[in-house]
């Protein structure tokens, strides 16, 4: 019982981690993309 417990806030943390580096990505690349866009119309 205490193990399915441990186990289970282990996931969920891990699953914030995961969902937070995605995020993260995604802002990354939308950010670059952004930045060549405005450097090729300059």
């Amino acid at each position: 019982m205490l193990l399915n417990m441990l186990f289970q806030k282990n996931t969920a943390r891990e699953l914030v981690t995961l969902s937070l580096r995605i995020i993260f990505l995604i802002h990354w690349l939308v950010a670059l993309t952004l930045i060549k866009g405005h450097s090729a119309s300059i």
